[in-house]
């Protein structure tokens, strides 16, 4: 198929105008990715399927950062998260729905500096802390209160203690210990520690996998069930995209 067929397949969002030229820079078996473009400048990263559905889109400013919304769909076209850029930085609501449209999860986002939130197949299953839309802070695999992996990041290093577990068992090598993107030996840890109120203080009562829900989950938990009385989804990325 030519880079002209292929194009003419793709689905492009609702909000683009006629005059968009869509720009494939990639494909492989499982999608399709590129950008639209107005008068040669970009006004979104897209991503489809193979088959030319629409599965991400990302709004870009004049200034050629992003700005306004970004979406994630699903292989049927469900909108299955959203969040608000400004200027560059997340900054906003981000937002996951169920199948039926309704919000699961409510994360808000200030200049970047947020906690990111996913639930897959009905559970948490991903919490990871930023600053400056990198990773800063405490990160954690799957459930949050019985992880498979657990770290920590300063600045998108490394910085901090990081745990796998297979089952109720640690994995070997671990815990590791990092300081400044470099793995140290835990008598070196312990000293920095000392000298650097940032780093997380190793406790060995910690390397079993048993963990308090985090308040960042229980806060967007909370906040989309707020939410879902009344929402509705159409509304709502209407609303979000005249802010835009």
């Amino acid at each position: 198929m030519s880079a002209d067929e292929l194009r003419s397949q793709l689905q492009v969002p609702s909000w683009c105008s006629s005059e968009i030229v869509l720009k494939i820079n990639g494909k492989n078996d499982a999608s399709v990715w590129g950008e639209a473009a107005v008068d040669g400048r970009v006004v979104a990263q897209l991503a489809w399927s193979p088959e030319g559905k629409l599965l991400h889109e990302k709004a870009f400013g004049p200034d050629g950062r992003p700005n306004g919304l970004e979406i994630q769909y699903d292989g049927a076209g469900r909108v299955i998260w959203c969040a608000r850029w400004v200027a560059g930085e997340m900054h906003g609501m981000a937002m996951q729905f169920d199948d039926e449209g309704l919000p699961v999860i409510a994360t808000p986002f200030v200049h970047g500096d947020g906690v990111d939130v996913w639930i897959a197949c009905g559970e948490v299953s991903e919490v990871r802390a930023t600053h400056n839309g990198i990773p800063h802070g405490l990160v954690r695999w799957g459930n949050p209160t019985k992880p498979d992996e657990e770290g920590y990041f300063a600045n998108g290093k490394r910085h901090g203690i990081f745990r796998c577990w297979e089952g109720d068992v640690m994995e070997s090598g671990y815990p590791a210990f990092y300081v400044n993107d470099n793995q140290v030996s835990e008598d070196r840890y312990r000293a920095a520690c000392d000298v650097d109120c940032s780093l997380p203080p190793y406790n060995e009562s910690e390397d079993t996998n048993e963990r308090s829900m985090p308040a960042s989950v229980r806060d967007a938990l909370d906040r989309a069930s707020l939410l879902r009385n009344g929402f509705s989804l159409a509304s709502y990325l209407e609303k979000e995209r005249r802010i835009g």
